[in-house]
């Protein structure tokens, strides 16, 4: 009972965001060379997959049983205006480990160095004027469908935590406010703008907002945003939604009140008196305005 209660929950990789450079590789668990009765204590819990990773010196072997354990990368932000993290750059770090993984939680004490991450690029828009594959934007050239390639790649209904705190740190102290939850889910986005818009489906981020208190773990936070209570109560959100369209349908079809033109005219009528324009003010005039006395003389100037 001890041995499975001291069993690892996570493993960690540590790199830099400015060269991708791995520093740190947690190591295999003692309980896999002691003895023959840890190793196969552990095993009749976890099932350990060796996923090879480049490390400070050579390749070092990442010990990992990617269902059942938090997979944790700790991102040592750099002082570059650029956000430059994506998925296509873990996943040049990480290897097969990071598509097998089904719980994520990342570190960084900058967590808006993250945001790409959890960005759609499909949908291009960051700010006015402003797309996310305007050149300069960020420092590498890494295109929108390697990105996409990337997340798609990734295990369906993966969640990831992001927090400036450790696993350790999370448990240790209560710091439930200083953790955001997501989710990969299906997405649809547009390919073209026409009137006639072609659709494309893929995979993005979704935001989940779980209810936390100081004696949830990291592990109950990724269970909960699994949970198919979730999902449940956004169903049944868009089926009241048709509900009260299908009400609203029948309402129409029960009413017996022919549009006619005599109909709209009486309308807009009524909008004109309950909405009525307010009246001008014949002294207001500015800088290149005209005055209101002089309104006719403008009209007809126009006309």
């Amino acid at each position: 009972m001890i041995w499975l209660q001291c069993l690892p929950k996570t493993a960690t990789i540590e790199f830099n965001e400015a060269e991708f450079d791995v520093t740190n590789i947690s190591p295999q668990t003692p309980f896999l060379f002691t003895s023959k009765e840890a190793q196969a204590t552990a095993l009749s819990s976890l099932s350990f997959t060796q996923f090879p990773i480049w490390g400070p010196e050579d390749w070092e072997n990442l010990s990992l049983d990617a269902q059942k354990m938090i997979l944790q990368i700790i991102i040592h932000p750099s002082k570059s205006p650029s956000l430059s993290v994506t998925w296509a750059d873990i996943w040049s770090v990480l290897g097969d480990a990071l598509l097998a993984i089904k719980q994520l939680h990342l570190v960084c004490r900058q967590t808006e160095r993250l945001v790409r991450l959890f960005m759609l690029e499909e949908a291009e828009w960051l700010g006015v004027g402003q797309a996310c594959n305007e050149d300069g934007l960020f420092t590498n050239g890494e295109s929108v469908s390697g990105e996409r390639k990337t997340r798609e790649s990734l295990q369906a209904q993966l969640t990831v935590t992001m927090s400036k705190y450790t696993v350790d740190e999370f448990e240790e102290q209560t710091l439930r406010d200083e953790v955001t939850v997501w989710k990969l889910v299906d997405e649809k986005v547009d390919v073209t703008f026409e009137p006639k818009a072609n659709h494309s489906s893929t995979k993005a981020f979704s935001r989940v907002e779980v209810e936390s208190t100081s004696r949830t773990s990291l592990w109950q936070l990724h269970s909960a945003a699994k949970s198919p209570k979730m999902s449940a109560q956004v169903v049944g959100e868009e089926e009241e939604e048709e509900e009260e369209e299908e009400a609203m349908g029948e309402e129409v079809e029960k009413s017996e009140v022919e549009l006619t033109e005599e109909a709209v005219a009486k309308y807009l009528e009524e909008c004109a008196r309950l909405w009525a324009p307010e009246p001008k003010d014949p002294s207001w005039d500015e800088e290149g305005s005209i005055s209101y006395p002089d309104n006719g003389a403008v009209m007809g100037w126009l006309g």
